[in-house]
């Protein structure tokens, strides 16, 4: 992350490596919850469109447009096409 945004290139700093890779020992990272298709068809189907419209767009874009989360959040009205 330095890196790219203030051109540092922390490889060069043995002890901040070796001090990080002490502090991930034993991390296991949480592998992300996925929908499955019967799921995503059963939320457009059954969640009213009242409460969940917005969310609903979001998730037929996501999955039409193959978005990722960082692309979907700099999404605007105007990239939205008639």
């Amino acid at each position: 992350m330095l890196n790219v945004k203030r051109n540092i290139d922390v490889s060069k700093f043995y002890k901040l490596s070796a001090f990080l890779k002490r502090k991930s020992e034993g991390y296991k990272p949480e592998k992300a919850k996925v929908l499955t298709l019967d799921q995503i068809d059963k939320f457009l189907l059954e969640a009213p469109d009242k409460d969940f419209l917005m969310i609903k767009v979001v998730l037929i874009f996501g999955v039409a447009g193959a978005c990722r989360g960082k692309k979907l959040h700099q999404l605007t009205i105007s990239d939205v096409k008639k």
